[in-house]
């Protein structure tokens, strides 16, 4: 199994910080039909000039291929889960410094153990966030321990990759996923969330009181 980690928004908390932050997780036993379909936008609806960007970015990408890219993500077999975390519940002392690295950690262990289930072979890639070795080895610890907590059986051997989303196009996929998700909470805008909602088998919104 096949897993690809992505966020949008970011944790700020100034006036000009995004309200929300998602975490998404992309999930695929077939990682080939992703790059795919991000071969084929490339090939054949990007013009020349954007064919030579390392990578593609949903939020400076033209609508109508943000739109054709969803559509054939949409398509393919995977399975989508995500949490949203509106930051005006995030309690004060999480919200600076190095603290707001647990605080993604948190938000992430939420989603990922559960999603892992009843897998015996998982390779999980994150979108380095950081260059930094010791953040990244927290994050890897906190989140086999999450797993190592879960009763559910088997347990899952999990491998953890942090790579630059330029060189995976598992991460771009997840990406525009991601941001459409995003989207529909930060702007009201879900004609992208739309595409891709059938795929969608998890959406968890932190401190709500709904079901």
């Amino acid at each position: 199994m096949f897993v690809y980690l992505d966020e949008s928004g970011d944790l700020g908390f100034s006036d000009r910080s995004s309200k929300y932050f998602v975490i998404t997780l992309l999930k695929t036993k077939d990682e080939t039909s992703l790059k795919r379909c991000i071969k084929k936008i490339r090939r054949r609806k990007l013009k020349k000039k954007l064919k030579e960007v390392p990578e593609l970015k949903a939020h400076n990408t033209p609508p109508h291929i943000r739109k054709k890219l969803l559509e054939e993500l949409s398509e393919c077999n995977i399975d989508i889960h995500c949490v949203i975390l509106p930051k005006e519940k995030v309690y004060p002392h999480l919200r600076y410094g190095m603290i707001k690295y647990k605080l993604y950690n948190y938000v992430t262990g939420m989603l990922l153990p559960g999603a892992l289930a009843f897998n015996r072979r998982v390779t999980v890639t994150v979108d380095r966030l950081t260059t930094k070795k010791i953040i990244r080895d927290d994050f890897d610890g906190y989140i086999q321990a999450k797993i190592e907590d879960r009763s559910f059986f088997p347990k899952p051997k999990v491998e953890i990759k942090h790579l630059d989303s330029k060189n995976s196009q598992g991460l771009q996929a997840c990406d525009f996923i991601c941001w459409s998700i995003f989207r529909k909470y930060e702007t009201e805008d879900d004609s992208y969330y739309k595409i891709i909602e059938g795929k969608i088998k998890n959406e968890y919104e932190m401190y709500s009181n709904g079901p």
